[in-house]
């Protein structure tokens, strides 16, 4: 809802996401998609591997006045160290504790560590 909004009032959007071939929403804006890959027992859930080169040439095209990280992920790093390197201020919103959920997949001794990571960001 925030993206249509914001576009019925003049703003532009590009959205770096990875999708599917059966996405549980509709996408609003102009979606580009990013490699992932299915998370584990969930396949609905996608995974974000690597903001691409021709993804990083894409943004770079936009020149966009703020980027916004939705998600702590690679791809979020990637945007964020973009962001820095081309004076583009960052804003970030935290909507999931991702980082909870490694107990879940059975890798919770790496909890802790996600979270000095997150830490510094």
């Amino acid at each position: 809802k925030m993206v249509a909004f914001l576009e019925s009032n003049g703003h532009q959007f590009e959205i770096f996401a990875p999708t599917n071939d059966r996405p549980a929403l509709h996408a609003v804006g102009k979606v580009l998609s990013v490699p992932s890959i299915p998370v584990p027992g969930r396949p609905e859930y996608r995974l974000s591997l690597l903001l691409s080169p021709y993804l990083q040439k894409e943004l770079s095209s936009f020149d966009p006045d703020v980027v916004h990280i939705a998600t702590p992920d690679v791809v979020g790093f990637q945007a964020l160290l973009w962001a820095k390197f081309h004076n583009v201020p960052t804003a970030c919103s935290y909507h999931t504790r991702f980082n909870s959920y490694l107990k879940y997949y059975h890798v919770g001794a790496l909890e802790p560590a996600s979270w000095l990571i997150w830490r510094g960001v």
